[in-house]
């Protein structure tokens, strides 16, 4: 597994997997991303305490995933969104890999989580994440992605 955190660059810092091939290309594409989305945004993104992890035999999400702060009441929760990577992201096209990186922050973004709902509100949470990749530049590389919730076939492959 390679797990990435904010470390010491504001952005984005890859820790693990030093010597992996996907180090590289995932630590790349993630800077490609933040360096697309406005700063205001950015901000916001970096106060959802996103904790990334590329993980075997999984497609990619993002679940928000609570821990009791230390010294506080156990209701005083820390909310820490999980984003977890396919390794087939590091097989995908660029534009593909950018798509499905941004969709997932949006999803954090956005306060989404994975479970919990009707089938019609995670349809529309996969639809709203889209929208929001759209909102921050990355048509181009939503409409290059089979896969995406508006244009393509998305939504039948994941709710068919």
């Amino acid at each position: 597994m390679c797990y990435f955190d904010d470390g010491d660059n504001e952005d984005f810092a890859l820790k693990g997997c030093l010597q992996s091939p996907a180090y590289t290309k995932i630590a790349r594409l993630y800077e490609d991303v933040m360096k697309k989305i406005p700063e205001e945004e950015k901000s916001e993104i970096h106060r959802k305490n996103i904790v990334a992890i590329l993980a075997d035999k999984t497609n990619s999400y993002c679940c928000p995933v609570y821990f009791p702060q230390r010294g506080r009441e156990i209701t005083d929760l820390i909310e820490v969104n999980l984003i977890i990577f396919s390794p087939q992201i590091v097989k995908r096209t660029k534009p593909s890999a950018i798509y499905t990186i941004a969709h997932e922050l949006a999803h954090a973004f956005l306060g989404h989580g994975i479970t919990g709902g009707s089938m019609d509100m995670l349809r529309e949470r996969e639809i709203e994440a889209d929208q929001q990749v759209i909102k921050w530049g990355f048509e181009k590389e939503l409409k290059a992605d089979p896969d995406n919730y508006i244009y393509g076939n998305g939504l039948e492959n994941t709710f068919g």
